[in-house]
């Protein structure tokens, strides 16, 4: 667990990065044909969301950025050691104590934005089960609502925070939807041997 706080720390420095004016030489055009990013480590893809015309690639993970209401989508990855199957990681938030730390840990992770976890429930993610963490909290621009799915996949660890100022969250659902409908966990060549009888 300790390994997830620590990459919500890294998830929580990069967001209020959504706000900030973007340098030229940090935006680049989406690749592949229609629209859809295939990320430089080949794991995933995804077709951004509607009018999240910006992005910033990191080495694990991407965020789509819309400068019009400064909403956006931030995905992280991390490959996991050990012996769990996704199925059993994703369990643990079925667990009320495992749950109970878990959102208390994130709050203290986002404490500077006055976070709460309002809402926890499972959910899809293009036919992945995921787990998903809904919270509000206050920036200096106002309040605002940050949503953190996780999901494990092929031992990897996925995490989308998908975030807007709490006026336009609602507004920017649908289009944060469409987009995770489109998500894709790229499966690397060892995973695909071991699947093939």
């Amino acid at each position: 667990m300790r390994r997830i706080y620590k990459k919500l720390l890294l998830i929580l420095c990069v967001v209020p990065l959504a706000t900030a004016a973007w340098a030229e030489d940090t935006l680049g055009q989406l690749t592949s044909e229609e629209g859809r990013f295939i990320h430089s480590s080949k794991s995933f893809s995804i077709v951004p969301p509607r009018g999240h015309k910006e992005k910033v690639e990191r080495a694990d993970g991407v965020q789509f950025i819309n400068l019009l209401d400064k909403s956006f989508m931030s995905i992280s990855f991390s490959v996991i050691a050990g012996k769990s199957t996704d199925r059993e990681l994703l369990e643990r938030y079925n667990d009320t104590e495992f749950r109970k730390s878990f959102i208390a840990n994130l709050e203290v992770a986002s404490a500077s934005l006055q976070t709460k976890v309002r809402n926890t429930k499972p959910r899809m993610v293009n036919g992945i089960p995921a787990f998903e963490f809904v919270t509000e909290g206050v920036s200096s621009k106002g309040p605002l609502q940050n949503n953190y799915i996780f999901f494990y996949k092929d031992q990897k660890e996925f995490i989308i925070v998908l975030g807007a100022a709490k006026e336009f969250f609602n507004m920017e659902l649908s289009s944060f939807d469409e987009s995770l409908g489109t998500f894709k966990v790229i499966e690397s060549a060892p995973a695909a041997a071991a699947r093939t009888p």
